[in-house]
């Protein structure tokens, strides 16, 4: 579980959901953040290093930004931020980029 019970409830306690609708943009964001993360991780993995890694890199290509692109879960439909190498040859396996 990405929060135990008490970090859960310390979150409600600062940001009270008071509707269907507030409901679904917590759970929106929440979505938008993990897949980003997600993302960001098979960055990583491809390139190699930690993103601001200062030290010598094994390979000539770096990050280059992002590109937004809009998809559907199984419940919502959400705006993310993909991030780019500057080779283009990063091809995120949780987002398809087709």
């Amino acid at each position: 579980m990405l929060l135990d019970k008490k970090e859960l409830k310390e979150f409600l306690k600062k940001n009270p959901i008071k509707s269907k609708d507030e409901l679904n943009d917590v759970l929106k964001q929440l979505n938008k953040q993990v897949i980003e993360a997600m993302l960001e991780g098979e960055l990583t993995h491809e390139l190699g290093y930690e993103q601001h890694d200062k030290s010598e890199k094994d390979t000539d290509n770096r990050r280059n930004g992002f590109s937004s692109k809009k998809i559907k879960t199984s419940s919502i439909e959400i705006q993310i931020d993909v991030p780019r190498d500057r080779k283009s040859e990063f091809e995120p396996v949780i987002v398809k980029m087709s």
